[in-house]
């Protein structure tokens, strides 16, 4: 007899009716988008100070916008090596945001400060049904989150609410390197001066062999879909020193790996990623013990890769991450997992076509939102919550796998409004499966929808 689950103080409802967001909730899109300088939709600008730069956005359903200039990185340590939550530490700031609340138009007009740098220039099309919506969303958390810290997170979960659709995003340097295919992207982040910059790949094959590993602050790496930079290693078991010379990392060679030493400010947006092997533990973007980190609007391509992001640290010599963002990123294989551990503030919005969301552990306020997972693997979770606190899992579509979400380490998290299917295979738990390791408290399963699996939910 299988022994039974004892699952301490867990508070859940299970709603099998559907109920997505009211009706006219549906956030506004921006059409088109486009820059005084370079006239065309030309994301990636070098400027120079003192330049004054025109940005504008079109919606459809908006009523109005928000600009928001990324514009002082105040520099410190992320605290002390294995202290678990260091957030408030004294010993460091997080970036800053200047809200420009006089740029509510369409189009906003921006002057390069003094001296170099990157910035990166964001508009977000608003709507008074997606205001009212995102109003509800959190009001209906706040009843079960600590109230102490109500105005960060909120600000945090509206961030995510903001679907890409109604996004638009220039990231602009006083410093910007091109690399033609066949030339080496490790030396051009090399080449780049102190203050950071960004490097663009241009159109063709760029092939890395083994892995570029960064040490370097205030980094952008971009370029367009047909900008392809396939992954070559022999290096793709399991069970060595990994790149971040942490003992028990994984062995594999990762594309592009952030090394631990609390490095800030990395973004990869835009281009396209595949592999030359057709199975591995490899990952094309990792990082330890970093802040601000985003990958945006990456294409894999790629069989054999295991994970297209992973932010993980050593169990065993924890260090921090903070500011996760991974957004509108699409794998059209099985390859390509989404996995962050030991990290606060981590956001998985507007995801699609991968084999798995790995809220893997000790993670405080995860929030993952509007994503497709439907290249399961067979033996695979769509979402897993391994470890998570204040983790909030709203409007995902889950195909397949063995459970659509897998819960073995939440507590205080919210899981609504998921559409979950084709959860067929004997061997499978269910739509939901709730198996704790430890006793989980105060979890919700609200409104979800579940059908064609061979089970609902399943403790």
């Amino acid at each position: 007899m299988r022994k039974r689950l004892i699952v301490a103080n867990l508070l859940t409802v299970f709603c099998l009716s559907f109920n997505l967001a009211a009706k006219g909730a549906e956030p506004p899109r921006i059409v088109s988008w486009s820059n005084s300088k370079t006239e065309n939709r030309d994301a990636f600008l070098q400027v120079k100070p003192g330049e004054s730069i025109t940005f504008t956005v079109e919606t459809e359903g908006g009523h109005g916008y928000q600009w928001k200039i990324d514009t002082n990185i105040r520099k410190g340590p992320l605290g002390p090596a294995g202290s678990r939550y260091r957030r408030r530490s004294k010993q460091y700031q997080w970036r800053e945001y200047e809200v420009r609340k006089a740029a509510t138009g369409k189009s906003f007009t921006w002057t390069v400060p003094d001296g170099n740098g990157i910035w990166k220039i964001q508009a977000r099309a608003t709507s008074r049904a997606h205001e009212r919506h995102t109003q509800n969303v959190i009001s209906n958390c706040a009843k079960y989150w600590k109230k102490d810290k109500k105005e960060e997170w909120a600000e945090w979960m509206k961030d995510a609410l903001t679907p890409s659709q109604a996004r638009a995003e220039w990231i602009v340097s006083t410093s910007l390197v091109k690399v033609k295919p066949g030339e080496s992207i490790a030396k051009a982040i090399d080449s780049l001066p102190a203050d950071g910059g960004i490097v663009k790949l241009l159109p063709g094959t760029h092939i890395v062999k083994g892995t570029i590993t960064i040490k370097r602050n205030n980094l952008a790496i971009v370029g367009p879909r047909a900008a392809i930079v396939i992954h070559d290693t022999k290096q793709t078991a399991r069970f060595a020193r990994g790149n971040s010379g942490v003992p028990g990392g994984v062995t594999a060679a990762n594309c592009f790996e952030v090394s631990r030493g609390g490095y800030h400010d990395i973004t990869f947006r835009g281009f396209t990623t595949s592999s030359t092997y057709k199975s591995s533990f490899c990952a094309i973007f990792a990082a330890d013990e970093v802040l601000n980190f985003t990958v945006d609007d990456i294409r894999n391509d790629s069989v054999g890769v295991r994970s297209l992001v992973v932010v993980r640290s050593d169990q065993q010599k924890p260090r921090y991450s903070r500011n996760i963002f991974i957004r509108n990123n699409v794998s059209r294989t099985c390859g390509g997992g989404l996995s962050v551990c030991f990290a606060e503030n981590v956001h998985w919005v507007d995801n699609r076509g991968h084999s798995r969301i790995d809220l893997n552990r000790n993670l405080t306020h995860a929030f993952v939102y509007g994503n497709c997972v439907d290249k399961n693997a067979r033996r695979a979770f769509c979402v897993r919550g391994h470890g998570a606190v204040y983790a909030h899992i709203y409007n995902n579509v889950l195909v397949g796998g063995m459970a659509g979400v897998y819960n073995d380490g939440l507590t205080n998290c919210i899981i609504e409004n998921n559409t979950i299917s084709g959860v067929t295979m004997k061997k499978c738990y269910g739509g939901i499966y709730i198996s704790p390791q430890t006793p989980r408290l105060n979890n919700i399963y609200r409104n979800n929808r579940i059908y064609n699996c061979i089970r609902g939910v399943y403790t």
